[in-house]
């Protein structure tokens, strides 16, 4: 009788033990293939956010802003920003371009201070650019040339605020001296980054540059563009049209080169690279201590079938083609558990804001799991190979133990 018929028979003869071993397999793989789609959903999740909240997929900003930026150079602007807007937009490469006014603000109120920040934006392109009205969670979106403003839920709780209130917000001009405006709340945001929540309010730019006295001038164009791996492209089509009259002083870059923001995502990357190595390890225990353990349990077994001449090597072959067939099906179960557990999860996410709240990293409360169908092909090999191999090592050395020492053991 050929060793894969007998390994089938004794697949179907030991059922429970069977059961046991699949079970091992499809618990630990189901493991692997949800913490590579969350990992996987949490670098979706910032890249996003990076490009969506912080760079866009190529920034536009004076050549010296980045240079003196906790300075908050206001005067080391982009002028006349429409005009620019409009050239960059007729670029093939670009989908949209939101220009911004990022400065810093204080407010008194009674005997008390409140540090935040102002983002003067656009709000027709922002409600693209960042999806902005899916995070609105009371009131309106404000309307341009009035002084209105859309306030972190959380920075209008530490100020005792809602909607309609007022207050009025201190800052300094592209001139350097001080200025003031007083804005109406008219609504409430929930943005995705916990920390944007009690430090940021969004205000109609056209009242910004009044606030700073820019004039026509921003402090920085921010371009998506549809294919998001096609950045330097982008960025030296924008650059090019921003010198074509001459050096304007001014630079695109694509986020990959921003190093302070990039660093984050290359810091996550690696942070989720050591879960994942950790994730397995585990598993790969669970795996490898659960074939090998049923060997071991079998020496009685592999004893009897050695004095009825099976070879050493057959005895091997036997083992690893048990391990490898339920394998096969452990895996397979551990990936279709893993895919729908996934699955939901990918629409309804899971909330960190708990664990969040506080954190001033760019990631989002809630991640959306994203399986990869690279990963979790790979998990599935990764999970028949680990089950098969495990079975080399303690096969080996019973398949050359005596026949009468093995019936021996207990």
């Amino acid at each position: 009788m050929k060793v894969s018929k007998i390994a089938f028979r004794n697949i179907k003869r030991n059922k429970r033990r069977s059961i046991l071993s699949g079970s091992a397999i499809a618990v630990a793989t189901m493991m692997i293939v949800l913490m590579f789609s969350l990992i996987n959903g949490m670098l979706v999740d910032i890249e996003w956010n990076v490009t969506s909240y912080v760079t866009g997929h190529v920034r536009v900003r004076n050549i010296e802003y980045d240079k003196n930026e906790m300075f908050n150079p206001l005067h080391l602007n982009i002028p006349g920003a429409e005009q620019r807007i409009r050239e960059i937009d007729a670029i093939p490469e670009v989908s949209i371009v939101a220009p911004r006014i990022t400065f810093p603000g204080m407010v008194y109120r009674g005997e008390d201070s409140y540090k935040m920040q102002g983002v003067g934006v656009d709000f027709t392109k922002e409600l693209e650019f960042q999806k902005l009205a899916e995070h609105v969670v009371k009131g309106r979106i404000p309307e341009a040339g009035k002084n209105e403003v859309l306030m972190g839920f959380g920075l209008a709780k530490n100020m005792d605020l809602t909607i309609g209130d007022k207050y009025t917000v201190l800052t300094n001009t592209v001139y350097r001296g001080s200025n003031g405006m007083t804005f109406t709340i008219v609504g409430l945001v929930n943005f995705v980054i916990s920390g944007m929540n009690t430090t940021t309010f969004l205000a109609p730019i056209d009242r910004v540059q009044r606030l700073v006295k820019a004039n026509d001038a921003v402090t920085e164009l921010l371009i998506k563009i549809p294919d998001g791996d096609n950045t330097k492209t982008a960025a030296a089509a924008v650059q090019a049209v921003l010198d074509k009259d001459g050096n304007s002083g001014l630079a695109a870059k694509p986020f990959q080169e921003l190093s302070f923001t990039y660093s984050w995502i290359e810091m996550a990357q690696g942070i989720y690279d050591i879960m994942a190595l950790v994730f397995f390890i585990l598993a790969s225990s669970v795996i490898i201590n659960t074939t090998m353990m049923v060997i071991f349990e079998r020496m009685k077994e592999i004893g009897t079938i050695g004095a009825m001449g099976m070879t050493g090597g057959e005895i091997q072959k036997l083992f690893f083609l048990e391990a490898f067939y339920i394998g096969l099906i452990g895996a397979l179960a551990g990936v279709i558990l893993g895919i729908g557990l996934t699955i939901p999860l990918s629409i309804t996410g899971i909330d960190f804001s708990a664990s969040m709240e506080g954190i001033d990293f760019d990631i989002s409360n809630i991640i959306y799991p994203k399986l990869s169908l690279r990963s979790t092909l790979f998990v599935y090999i990764y999970s028949v190979a680990v089950s098969s191999l495990a079975t080399i090592i303690p096969t080996r050395k019973a398949a050359h133990i005596e026949p009468v020492e093995a019936l021996r053991s207990t």
